[in-house]
């Protein structure tokens, strides 16, 4: 038992570095460096080519590391006009048939994603020179992350729906 408190306690530390305090550390870097850019731009009549270079790394990476959150807490887009009109117990059921499909088409991807990223590296950005492998390495986490989060939904729901409990998860 409390072997798994600290693992959920990891788990928990590690998905809230890697989707809620790396992307707001990035993104106030993208701030402070987008004022900086504008500034150069309009009032020195400059350019740092490579700050702007360095502004989209920073834009994809924080895109990727936060989009694995919507799924971590539950607030990802939702359609539920059928969905609304079932029982707390169908309910459950078809979450869990929804993230077994979504856990299903992220692990075939994975081993994709993992050759595209191999193929990337030949290829490098344009001023800073970084292989692009580099580039798209958080989407791999990003995979990871979303996977992980599923499979504990799945489990949660599993456990409520064999275990008679109440629905737990908000919705």
């Amino acid at each position: 038992m409390r072997g798994s408190k600290t693992l959920w306690k990891i788990y928990q530390a590690v998905s809230d570095v890697l989707e809620v305090y790396l992307p707001c550390l990035i993104f106030i870097f993208l701030f402070i460096s987008y004022i900086i850019l504008i500034f150069y731009r309009y009032v020195l009549k400059s350019s740092f080519d490579w700050l702007y270079e360095l502004n989209s790394l920073a834009f994809v990476w924080c895109g990727i590391f936060a989009a694995s959150y919507g799924s971590h807490s539950g607030t990802h887009v939702q359609f539920t006009i059928l969905y609304d009109h079932v029982s707390p117990r169908l309910q459950m059921l078809m979450r869990v048939i929804g993230n077994v499909f979504v856990v299903a088409i992220f692990v075939m991807l994975f081993p994709k994603a993992v050759s595209n990223l191999d193929f990337m590296k030949v290829r490098k950005s344009s001023i800073l020179k970084l292989p692009y492998n580099w580039v798209f390495a958080p989407f791999l986490i990003f995979m990871g992350l979303t996977i992980l989060h599923h499979v504990l939904l799945i489990v949660k729901d599993i456990v409520s729906i064999f275990g008679g409990g109440k629905e737990e998860r908000s919705e």
